[in-house]
């Protein structure tokens, strides 16, 4: 009881308590925990943490004209492009790994061994193509979802703009 009323007494306490939870004095968690608690509540589609450290900042910064509303757009919208870049690596990783390792063994190969130089080489643009084929569907998918209209939605939220 004694170190809820400590907490909630103080400001600096409080403000550290409202963003961060309960590890405030002498807590088990670094900022590398907090960080990555706050990216896992992001991919998550939760913004409490980040819209109360903007309001942090805001508050500090009253001349900076960021809305609540604005910055939830904004993290949506950057949660969006984040999991669709997670999709991507998904669909591509294998690929990237075979291209590189393709291109290590194509290193090693001795300069005048024009034979296995041309064999390494047909296999990394074959898989190239391969890699530029399995990211297409996901490329057009994003691409009919219309990336231009988040970024318009950005731009009106952030800048106070009127489309």
């Amino acid at each position: 009881l004694n170190t809820a009323y400590t907490t909630i007494s103080e400001p600096v306490n409080r403000r550290q308590y409202d963003l961060f939870g309960a590890s405030v004095n002498g807590g088990d968690d670094t900022f590398a925990d907090a960080v990555q608690k706050m990216f896992d509540e992001f991919l998550d589609g939760q913004y409490d943490t980040l819209l109360g450290l903007v309001d942090q900042i805001s508050s500090m910064n009253p001349d900076l004209p960021i809305t609540k509303e604005g910055t939830r757009v904004v993290l949506q919208s950057m949660r969006e492009i984040c999991l669709w870049g997670g999709n991507l690596w998904g669909a591509a990783k294998f690929e990237v790994i075979a291209l590189y390792e393709i291109h290590v063994d194509l290193q090693a190969l001795p300069f005048f061994d024009f034979r296995g130089r041309l064999m390494k080489s047909a296999a990394l643009s074959k898989g190239l193509l391969s890699l530029v084929a399995k990211m297409m569907p996901s490329v057009a998918a994003r691409a009919m979802e219309g990336s231009a209209v988040h970024i318009r939605r950005i731009d009106m939220f952030v800048f106070n703009t009127v489309i």
